[in-house]
């Protein structure tokens, strides 16, 4: 678990809180069969984010829609699989 926030963090790692997320779910609905998960709150990002994206009113448009993204990997046998999921407000 990686965060900005060491109490959020702890909340997550100890099992509660991201799984009640409807944009975690919306951004990797199958994370409880995946091996691995990689979750952004791209939407909190880019809140804490703040001026580092720039003062250029386009590029602040063009990512305010979205909300999150999610990384999955199953195992089947010796075949990986991954499946990627951007998701918007």
């Amino acid at each position: 678990m990686l965060s900005n926030d060491q109490a959020y963090a702890a909340k997550v790692a100890a099992g509660s809180g991201l799984g009640a997320s409807a944009a975690f779910r919306a951004a990797a609905p199958h994370a409880s069969d995946a091996s691995a998960v990689l979750y952004v709150d791209v939407a909190k990002a880019l809140e804490q984010a703040g001026s580092l994206v720039g003062g250029d009113a386009s590029v602040q448009r063009n990512l305010k829609p979205l909300q999150s993204l999610g990384v999955t990997s199953t195992t089947s046998g010796d075949t990986v699989s991954f499946t990627a999921r951007v998701t918007t407000r």
